[in-house]
């Protein structure tokens, strides 16, 4: 082996340079599956504290609620508005889903990028940092 090397040190250089990315590549594939796991834990198992979701067609009132909760087997029930909308500051428009949800959730957390879980403010409109760089928005600002 040493005296191949010897004889083509350039050849010698890039199979070993050649051998170090592809392990490389493959101890960075790796990570992606502890990424996968992450996103699968917080997502479903931390934010998502529901059993079954019951989706309606139209907006109902408060007494649809009531009704689910009087159903046999529920512990909480929870409700969530969600509609399409088109978000504007000023010549910026994004087109997006804007959620309703109580202050204090129980079953649908929200998360800020910490992994803390969130109370959300009485009234006002919560967005992601991206969301607001693509609006040109910041904290406080209003329509």
């Amino acid at each position: 082996m040493l005296r191949q090397a010897s004889r083509w040190p350039l050849r010698s250089l890039v199979t070993s340079l050649g051998i170090a990315m592809s392990v490389a590549v493959l101890i960075v594939s790796m990570q992606w599956l502890d990424a996968i796991h992450r996103i699968v834990d917080v997502y479903f198992l931390q934010a998502q504290g529901q059993d079954v979701g019951v989706g309606l067609v139209e907006a109902r009132s408060s007494a649809a609620v009531r009704e689910l909760a009087r159903m046999p087997g529920v512990l909480a029930v929870e409700p969530m508005r969600t509609v399409a909308a088109k978000l504007r500051s000023g010549p910026r428009v994004v087109r997006d889903v804007v959620q309703g949800v109580p202050a204090h959730q129980t079953l649908y957390r929200v998360y800020d990028a910490q992994g803390t879980a969130l109370d959300l403010p009485p009234e006002g409109l919560v967005i992601s940092t991206v969301l607001a760089d693509r609006l040109a928005v910041r904290p406080g600002d209003s329509a």
